[in-house]
């Protein structure tokens, strides 16, 4: 069975936190130094703009 393009992003999506959170590129620190990251945020902003892209190759 063929994949979606909705698998699809999502499969990138989820090899590109990876890559993301190992080079310490979706780390923030707050104002009182501790170091923050909502993931769920930067699944979603990633996944819609993967999902986008896809969408106009498939």
């Amino acid at each position: 069975m063929p994949l979606s393009n909705e698998q699809r992003a999502h499969d990138l999506t989820i090899a590109a936190l990876s890559f993301l959170l190992d080079s310490n590129s979706l780390v923030k620190e707050n104002d009182d130094g501790d170091y923050h990251i909502d993931i769920y945020k930067e699944y979603k902003s990633l996944y819609e703009d993967t999902l986008k892209s896809i969408n106009k190759d498939f």
